[in-house]
């Protein structure tokens, strides 16, 4: 995979190893979770476009979460949902929420967040 971050490794580990051995296996972590969009997250989620990092961000996350043992990822990642899902309640029950404004919103929401921003309007 191309780019700065693309070759960062997990902090936690896939499978059992044992001490002093090389690990079978070596996994790049994928743009989406790169230290650049965590920097980004950990900066400010409301700010990040995680659409465009990965239409279905949170199901990925999670989905390589069950590979490594990443208590530090886990925890941003559950700080970037509460953290968005603020954005995602005020907008959802904001007058204005069907409108330009809510669509340009909308457009950087994963599905997870989209299924919840669109709730109140879905009944």
């Amino acid at each position: 995979m191309a780019g700065r971050d693309a070759g960062r490794q997990p902090t936690g580990s896939c499978g059992s190893q044992r001490p002093g051995t090389a690990p079978l296996v070596a996994l790049d972590i994928p743009g989406a979770l790169s230290s650049r969009a965590i920097n980004a997250l950990r900066a400010n989620p409301r700010t990040v476009d995680v659409r465009a990092l990965a239409p279905h961000f949170y199901s990925f996350a999670a989905r390589l979460f069950e590979l490594f043992d990443d208590d530090e990822m886990v925890e941003i990642m559950g700080e970037t949902f509460q953290q968005r899902l603020l954005d995602i309640a005020d907008h959802a029950h904001n007058s204005k929420g069907m409108l330009s404004e809510g669509v340009e919103f909308l457009r950087g929401l994963d599905e997870t967040e989209r299924r919840g921003w669109l709730s109140p309007f879905v009944a």
